[in-house]
């Protein structure tokens, strides 16, 4: 299994155009991994890479920026998981377009999973024209998603009803994707007792000390140790499992760089565009 970060920015794309903060100032003037698009991963298994993407975690409005700088086609896309309903991770012009791009004979099936509330946001979908079935997913019930075993669980993100964190078992491994989200309630935590990552990606929307606070539902540097802690602590990461983030926004005020050397005594690989895991 290859997990691959096509996009790891929070809510808005880094440097965003008008904005004057050092975060984005940095991204300006370095580029490179300092510069973040919206987010999205996709899951590769076998010989599967961009060019055959089969299963995806989100499709936000930056997917079409996605295929021209990593090579990523989804005309073979077989799944594609929503994790909620906000418009950085949800743009229903990408599965309308599927009937217009693709021949209908050349048309692949296509499984969205999402919880009730993407579902109202895709609620002017064609999905008979486009060959999509829906599949509504309710936290804490697993479902089967072709070669993909998944366990949703509820993020601590409520006014999205709730944003969906994706554990999912292919190939023999087990990662965790977990973005828009603060540190759990005890319902998630009792729900993933007994599982064992072989990788996580978490989100660290607040990625810095400097960082405004941005309340209870996205991570910042304190819960997002909090939350690496206490899995630690339940024994639920393999030994040298990666520990990524992901879902970070311009407000940390660091580059890829600084913030690589500020997380790396914590054991954390910080997430950019383009970074592919691979277990």
């Amino acid at each position: 299994m290859k997990i691959h970060l096509l996009g790891t920015a929070a809510a808005k794309p880094v440097p965003r155009m008008f904005c004057s903060c050092r975060g984005c100032r940095v991204a300006r003037e370095e580029g490179g991994r300092s510069l973040r698009s919206r987010s999205s991963t996709s899951i590769y298994l076998g010989n599967d890479g961009p060019a055959q993407a089969r299963y995806k975690v989100d499709l936000g409005p930056d997917a079409n920026f996605h295929q021209i700088q990593f090579g990523e086609c989804l005309n073979r896309l077989e799944h594609l998981l929503y994790t909620h309903a906000h418009a950085d991770h949800v743009h229903p012009y990408w599965l309308e377009l599927r009937r217009q791009a693709i021949a209908h004979d050349d048309m692949v099936p296509l499984h969205v999973w999402a919880n009730a509330r993407v579902m109202e946001v895709l609620a002017e979908v064609d999905f008979e024209a486009g060959r999509m079935t829906p599949h509504l997913v309710e936290p804490f019930r697993p479902f089967r998603a072709g070669e993909l075993e998944v366990l949703p669980l509820a993020g601590f993100h409520p006014e999205t009803d709730p944003s969906l964190n994706f554990v999912v078992t292919a190939e023999g491994r087990t990662v965790l994707l977990a973005w828009d989200t603060g540190f759990w309630d005890e319902a998630t935590w009792l729900a993933a007792q007994g599982l064992r990552f072989d990788a996580v990606v978490l989100e660290l929307t607040a990625n810095g000390p400097d960082a405004p606070p941005l309340g209870p539902y996205h991570h910042n540097v304190e819960s997002f140790l909090r939350m690496k802690e206490r899995m630690q602590d339940l024994n639920m990461l393999r030994e040298g499992a990666p520990f990524v983030s992901t879902h970070m926004g311009d407000n940390g005020q660091f580059s890829h760089d600084e913030a690589q050397r500020f997380w790396d005594p914590h054991g954390v690989t910080i997430g950019y565009d383009g970074l592919l895991i691979e277990l």
